[in-house]
């Protein structure tokens, strides 16, 4: 409800007895759709570094200014008057790190790379110098 169906990531759950033709093409349409930047089938849980069990036949990623979602009668965005929150996409796990003390080198290092929004716990508790 806090996010009214509508996200950046999303999760397809297929039919059981689906072909692996059908599941392909499945992922080859979903894959060109305009505003869809990723598709991945069951190698999303390690592609991804998420929970296998949590996941669905398919995730879907979009680009930065597009939403997935269903229908537009399927949405009530009345229930989310105070702020909509999406699931979150590859442009939504990239937050800024702010640290009053100074990191470990090693720690500095990864911070010039890609950390990402789930990072900053380890970051936190064992990448400063405090």
């Amino acid at each position: 409800m806090h996010h009214g169906a509508l996200g950046s990531f999303a999760v397809v759950h297929l039919p059981s007895g689906l072909t692996a033709a059908a599941q392909f093409n499945v992922l080859h349409f979903l894959n060109h759709l305009p505003g869809v930047t990723e598709v991945y089938g069951r190698n999303a849980a390690e592609k991804l570094e998420l929970p296998a069990d949590r996941l669905g036949d398919i995730v879907v990623m979009s680009a930065r200014d597009v939403v997935l979602g269903r229908t537009p009668e399927y949405h009530d965005l009345k229930a989310v008057e105070r702020g909509l929150r999406s699931h979150g996409g590859r442009y939504e796990e990239m937050v800024p790190f702010v640290f009053s003390e100074a990191l470990r080198p090693a720690y500095a290092a990864r911070a010039a790379g890609d950390p990402r929004n789930f990072d900053v716990f380890d970051f936190a508790c064992n990448g400063t110098r405090a």
